[in-house]
């Protein structure tokens, strides 16, 4: 009896709380009535399900096979490679009877190139001598010891005392007054054998190149000395050249060059200058020259000293002041 009271009561409770409870279902119906109107609400994704054990047994063949698969494919080719190797090492192993052969057939082939090579330089070399020999112009290019660089055409026939001539023009408007040389690179000097010879008999056409070396970089002084005879003979080569360049013949810068040199070597500093500057005026002057006339027009003038009464002058103020006994006397 007891029990079945309290099976009642449970009953009873469970039947209180089921109506209670709202339905399943009404409070997703109340929010879709919260909702506002248009806004779609998307599903909630469910959980990955993922399968116990680790891969199947299909996902494991699969790549079992693969494996197979790779490892045949390796060793196909490291077949091959062998074969491959062993197939040289016989070719080169043969009989030396067909060695020589080839090598033969390698040089008689390698022969016929070069005899082919050396008809198509002949005929090249040729066609550029058939070419220079129609060309009858030459553009010249300089380069000065500066780094500048100067161009102009000649023609064919000129020689090369034209060029050289034009050279000293062009070092005259650089402020250079210096003999100089033509050196075609890289160390090809034209001297006076060369003067008299044309760009053409030279082979220089149509284009050539000259460097333009000063003669005061042939082994001379360019840089003023201390004092003696190395700064005397500088100083004579820098101004027998300038006077050359001036136009001078060459006897009579050497009559300057010793005038000059006299001078110097007599301490005559002022008379020097003054020698200098009615020669070249004011034209930039060569190295040895310039720095030596630079410190001369610096150094201050020293009063020259008073000379000593002629013992003369005052002989013949005095026999003026004599009478005609007295110079009679005298012997007068």
């Amino acid at each position: 009896a007891a029990r079945s009271a309290a099976a009642r009561a449970a009953d009873a409770r469970a039947a209180a709380a089921a109506s209670a409870s709202p339905p399943p279902g009404a409070a997703a119906l109340h929010a879709a009535a919260k909702r506002p109107k248009g806004i779609e609400v998307l599903p909630t994704p469910s959980r990955p399900q993922f399968q116990e054990g680790g891969l199947s047994e299909q996902e494991r063949r699969r790549r079992a096979d693969e494996i197979k698969r790779v490892q045949a494919e390796r060793e196909r080719a490291r077949a091959t490679l062998l074969s491959e190797f062993r197939s040289d090492h016989n070719f080169r192993t043969q009989d030396g009877g067909a060695q020589a052969s080839r090598s033969s057939t390698c040089d008689a082939s390698s022969a016929a190139s070069t005899a082919a090579a050396a008809a198509a330089a002949t005929a090249a070399a040729a066609a550029t001598a058939t070419a220079a020999i129609a060309v009858d112009t030459c553009m010249v290019q300089l380069r000065l010891p500066n780094g500048a660089m100067k161009q102009r055409s000649f023609q064919a026939i000129d020689n090369i005392a034209a060029v050289c001539a034009w050279a000293h023009i062009v070092l005259r408007e650089q402020g250079v007054y210096e003999s100089c040389k033509l050196v075609l690179p890289p160390r090809q000097v034209l001297g006076e054998e060369q003067s008299e010879q044309t760009l053409r008999e030279l082979g220089l056409l149509p284009r050539v190149s000259f460097n333009v070396q000063l003669r005061s970089a042939d082994g001379r002084v360019t840089a003023a000395p201390r004092a003696g005879a190395e700064f005397e003979t500088a100083f004579a080569a820098e101004l027998t050249g300038m006077l050359e360049v001036e136009g001078f013949s060459a006897w009579e810068a050497c009559q300057w060059a010793t005038l000059v040199e006299g001078q110097l070597q007599h301490g005559e500093m002022r008379r020097v200058r003054a020698n200098v500057r009615a020669l070249f005026g004011g034209l930039r002057l060569p190295s040895t020259i310039g720095a030596w006339a630079a410190r001369v027009d610096l150094a201050p003038t020293m009063p020259e000293p008073a000379k000593a009464p002629d013992p003369s002058v005052r002989f013949r103020r005095e026999l003026s002041c004599c009478t005609a006994t007295e110079k009679e006397a005298l012997g007068f």
